[in-house]
């Protein structure tokens, strides 16, 4: 099995990173880091830290082509901007974590040589569970900070208390939870069915953070027509809020469209207005989640 050590990051799939960086600080008021261009996947790269969430802002540089070439660039043709892919990072040798993985007789990718540090399981085995698989760790982490949870849950006007779950849209939740067991000892805490979503859930606790595999309770859902148009894939982040009226409250003041309502429990970003991502704000956690003791 694979030892997770934490949460890595979410990737979100960007034509601007300016534009990006602009956003991001300006909704969440979150610190932004320049992380350089990398030439292997022809992209410049910064990190957004939200509460406990590390969030990569990916330009490719191709992303304009007609012809793009890069894995990103390619993504933002197929599906547009948006949430790609989510991370773990891993105790011990990301190259005996490549074995493991292998004997399990999954085809990998971003493997190079020696020199590999990140690799994926190939969506069609993973259920379209796009998880990068990492070594090392965060330099310069600023939610290592003296007193970084609590500003945000204290001082915020988010007043966000932790990153929810990472939410994947799938076809078949079973077998997405099959996956993820296969890779790491990751117990499902909760499984539900919510009407306000027309979906049902399987939520996994790893280490220190949930993820939710998810699929339309019926054809007609709105999780199955996205599943239907664009293949499973990553769908939201959901971040657990003190205060959900405060929250939709702030987001309205900064003419961020809102959707849903605190009434109902949850609000989310319009996507159209933060480039493509989806996240959800709610004051409710999820049952049986070990960080509520």
């Amino acid at each position: 099995m694979l030892n997770v050590r934490t949460a890595f990051h979410v990737t979100h799939m960007l034509k601007d990173l300016d534009a990006a960086t602009k956003i991001y600080e300006d909704i969440f008021q979150a610190p932004v880091h320049f992380a350089g261009y990398h030439q292997g996947e022809d992209r410049d790269a910064s990190f957004a830290s939200v509460s406990d969430a590390y969030i990569e802002l990916f330009a490719p540089r191709d992303a304009g082509s007609p012809d793009p070439r890069s894995p990103g660039g390619r993504f933002i043709k197929r599906w547009g901007e948006g949430l790609a892919n989510f991370g773990w990072l891993i105790e011990g040798d990301v190259t005996e974590a490549v074995r493991f993985c292998e004997s399990k007789g999954y085809q990998l990718a971003g493997v190079v040589g020696q020199e590999t540090s990140a690799f994926f399981v190939h969506p069609r085995q993973a259920h379209g569970i796009m998880l990068e698989i990492a070594g090392g760790v965060v330099r310069d982490d600023p939610r290592t900070q003296p007193g970084w949870a609590s500003r945000w849950r204290d001082e915020h006007p988010l007043g966000i208390e932790r990153m929810n779950a990472v939410s994947y849209a799938v076809r078949d939740v079973e077998g997405a939870v099959g996956f993820l067991q296969s890779l790491t000892d990751a117990p499902v805490i909760h499984r539900g069915v919510d009407e306000r979503f027309g979906k049902q859930s399987a939520y996994l606790w790893i280490t220190d953070h949930i993820i939710e595999v998810m699929q339309g309770a019926s054809d007609d859902s709105e999780i199955a027509r996205k599943v239907r148009e664009n293949g499973p894939k990553i769908d939201s982040v959901t971040f657990k809020v003190t205060n959900l009226s405060r929250a939709a409250e702030y987001l309205r003041a900064k003419g961020v469209r809102v959707l849903g309502h605190e009434g109902g429990g949850y609000v989310a970003i319009n996507p159209a207005g933060i480039l493509g991502a989806t996240y959800i704000f709610t004051d409710r956690a999820i049952p049986h989640d070990p960080r509520d003791g």
